[in-house]
């Protein structure tokens, strides 16, 4: 039990510290996502009330995928594969820089996408 509580303890024996430190990223992830999947999730509203049938056909496609997809597939499709396609259509257009995704915005993307299919 001792043993226990000093895993739990403060300092350079204990995972206290980067527990905490876990908690902060998940808190701060999720405030940046909530705007970004509550105004996703407005247009997809929006979308669907709309008259006109093709984007009421692609909201519903869209909340379908977004919704039965796994949420950590994803993420691992926003991670890997928009950068994939954007340095590929910049690769067709001409231009040869390679981009790369922050984990952070990924996060956030992801989650944003799967939050605004539920809203």
């Amino acid at each position: 039990m001792d043993q226990t509580l000093a895993l739990l303890s403060l300092g350079p024996e204990g995972w206290m510290d980067e527990i905490l430190s876990g908690l902060r990223v998940t808190v701060q992830i999720a405030i940046m996502t909530l705007p970004v999947g509550l105004f996703m999730g407005f247009l997809l509203a929006l979308a669907k009330q709309s008259e006109v049938r093709s984007l009421k056909l692609a909201a519903e496609i869209y909340t379908t995928i977004f919704r039965g997809l796994p949420e950590l597939l994803t993420l691992f499709l926003i991670y890997y594969g928009v950068p994939i396609a954007i340095n590929r259509i910049l690769a067709a257009s001409g231009v040869e820089n390679s981009i790369l995704m922050n984990s952070s915005a990924a996060g956030v993307m992801a989650l944003g996408v799967v939050f605004s299919a539920f809203s």
